[in-house]
């Protein structure tokens, strides 16, 4: 169990819809139904949007609520979209019956401590990270937590400053690694293949042993990106999947034989237990520095707040502690 002030104050309350944690009583939220969306994001991006924009993203966004005007105010209540299985960024705490404990992670905190200093009412919305961007993009949502900063992406959006960095790994299944069997010898079904997907053993070591292997990502994410422009020179499939958990059970399944992702993100859940019989293989570039969102030209009121309530909150030694509570 993760060690977390974000349980603490401000108090979250469960917000109108299922999918969202709330931590304002403010009752103005706003949103948009997915037809509104995709017509907005094409009318105000003519053939570029859908660069960052996956075919099928738009199911994953939230409802209809209201019109898309946002300015800096203490009044208005901003919706925050948040990947909903990133630990140790941001992650549902499915296992928590306290409303204020509903969402948790380094962003969620830093999030928290800058809007108490700075007085900002929000909500944060679980989605898959594909649905992110064009739910920011749209005006479905007002910020991002946790987006890595691309010269493409910035070009849709403005970003914060950084409040993290980190680089892309390769996944693999340790073979080394085996469950404990049942009572009748049998190996449960979390056990790690030992032939890959071309119906070698051979393991890999990393990305020039991919030939004709099959290599999982999450949709819409920098890794992904980096495995769409390689897969050629290393000769791998992609198999393109929404969530960490889903390419760890691909990996367990058969259904991919490593995957590509954030390497704090799965260093911290290494440590948490989480994914047992995996071990990271080779780093890869490029780096990976991580920040508040926000939609080219809007909300600027609010991305100048968070920077400057990041900046005090890295001037006071918080940010500091904040860090070493997910990266020790």
């Amino acid at each position: 169990m993760m060690a977390l002030t974000s349980c603490q104050s401000p108090k979250y309350h469960p917000a109108e819809t299922e999918s969202a944690a709330t931590v304002s009583t403010a009752e103005n939220t706003q949103g948009h139904t997915s037809d509104h969306i995709q017509e907005s994001t094409n009318a105000g991006f003519p053939g570029g949007a859908q660069d960052l924009i996956p075919e099928n993203a738009y199911q994953h966004l939230p409802a209809d609520t209201g019109d898309q005007t946002r300015e800096a105010s203490e009044d208005i209540q901003y919706r925050f979209a948040a990947d909903k299985a990133f630990a140790p960024f941001s992650e549902e705490n499915e296992k928590s019956s306290e409303e204020n404990c509903r969402f948790r992670g380094m962003s969620v905190e830093i999030l928290q401590t800058i809007a108490a200093e700075q007085n900002i009412n929000y909500e944060i919305v679980p989605m898959d990270f594909s649905a992110i961007l064009p739910s920011v993009i749209s005006g479905g949502s007002d910020a991002a937590l946790a987006v890595a900063f691309t010269p493409e992406r910035a070009e849709k959006l403005n970003f914060s400053d950084f409040y993290a960095e980190g680089s892309l790994c390769l996944v693999i299944g340790d073979r080394s690694w085996k469950p404990e069997t049942d009572s009748n010898g049998i190996l449960p079904e979390e056990s790690i293949p030992d032939v890959y997907s071309d119906g070698t053993a051979e393991e890999i070591t990393g990305v020039q042993s991919l030939l004709n292997k099959t290599v999982a990502v999450r949709e819409g994410t920098v890794a992904a990106e980096w495995a769409e422009n390689n897969r050629e020179r290393y000769g791998f499939t992609i198999n393109t999947l929404q969530e960490l958990p889903s390419m760890v059970e691909a990996i367990r399944d058969g259904e991919a034989d490593a995957f590509i992702e954030e390497k704090t993100a799965v260093s911290y859940q290494m440590r948490q237990g989480e994914l047992m019989g995996l071990k990271i293989c080779e780093d890869l570039e490029p780096s990976v520095e991580l920040a508040f969102a926000v939609d080219k030209g809007e909300n600027a009121g609010l991305l100048e707040k968070l920077n400057r309530g990041l900046k005090k909150l890295k001037d006071s030694g918080e940010y500091s502690e904040i860090l070493k509570r997910y990266q020790d």
